[in-house]
């Protein structure tokens, strides 16, 4: 079994860690830690992608940002 789990550092603590062992019981483990650029974790959200992407290409048109924050929150 191959799980991701996405965190703030904060986040991790015993109670995951314990959460983590129960899923696992007694099967070995590699934990790898990644850490996520600022770039990628802005694109994470499909909302937020879309914003992005739509911003620059707005940019490099000549047309401007037009911010409607409503539309893109979560």
């Amino acid at each position: 079994m191959n799980v991701t789990i996405q965190l703030k550092p904060g986040e991790l603590n015993l109670k995951l860690l314990k959460k983590i062992q129960k899923m696992f019981k007694n099967e070995p483990l590699t934990i790898s830690v990644d850490q996520m650029d600022e770039t990628e974790y802005l694109l994470n959200s499909p909302k937020n992608k879309e914003f992005l992407l739509q911003a620059i290409q707005d940019i490099n048109s000549g047309k401007g940002i037009d911010v409607d924050i409503d539309k893109y929150a979560q």
